[in-house]
């Protein structure tokens, strides 16, 4: 199964800084510690180190965002990138899990498959198997317990 984690790197800074980025490895970490055979791929993996300018890093992103089998959305605020992602794997019907207290949000209600409010849920119910059915019907059988 291939994820993509998609979610805030901006947002609205007009500093030209970032969000913190540490809630890629904890999507990461509750994933893979799930299910077996996951890929999780994010624009930090994709862009280290490869030539290109804006606009080429921009449209190769979404390209990998199409060819992943789920997209996970953290957004505790609004994204413009994150909801473009989020479109284009609704257009090209991937399930979208979105990790977000926005859920009146437009992009967020019509385009998710399912929200859950914040990491801390997401982290439960990835490890409950809550979100088994969501994933598993698509994909994969989730690790056994030993």
């Amino acid at each position: 199964m291939k994820v993509w984690i998609s979610g805030i790197v901006h947002g609205s800074r007009l500093d030209g800084g970032q969000h913190g980025q540490e809630y890629r490895e904890r999507i990461r970490r509750a994933l893979a510690a799930r299910y077996h055979d996951v890929v999780l791929s994010s624009p930090q993996e994709l862009n280290s180190g490869l030539p290109g300018d804006e606009e080429t890093v921009f449209f190769r992103q979404l390209g990998d965002v199409i060819s992943a089998d789920v997209l996970v959305a953290y957004l505790p605020e609004a994204s413009m990138g994150a909801s473009i992602e989020m479109w284009e794997a609704w257009k090209n019907s991937r399930p979208i899990l979105t990790i977000s207290p926005l859920s009146s949000v437009w992009t967020v209600r019509f385009l998710s498959s399912i929200v859950v409010p914040d990491l801390e849920t997401f982290e439960a119910r990835t490890a409950d198997g809550s979100l088994d059915r969501f994933l598993l019907d698509r994909y994969e059988r989730p690790r056994q317990s030993r």
